[in-house]
């Protein structure tokens, strides 16, 4: 595997185990039902998919990270 993610973009639900991937017309609001601390600052009616755009990131984990990131 040798540093590659084995999931491929996608990510385990904690609960069930099941793997997923999220949609990219998933909102933020809807994302912060399971994970109440994503985005602060961001619309609830933002799309997952145009915080990728503007992060250049795929995963939910690393959007989280570069919306904490300082800007600069």
């Amino acid at each position: 595997m040798s540093g590659r993610n084995p999931l491929d973009g996608r990510s385990r639900n904690e609960a069930t185990g099941r793997i997923r991937q999220d949609r990219s017309d998933t909102t933020v609001g809807s994302i912060r039902e399971e994970i109440p601390d994503f985005a602060p600052g961001v619309r609830s009616d933002a799309t997952l998919g145009h915080l990728r755009e503007i992060t250049g990131e795929t995963a939910i984990h690393h959007v989280a990270a570069a919306l904490r990131r300082p800007k600069g």
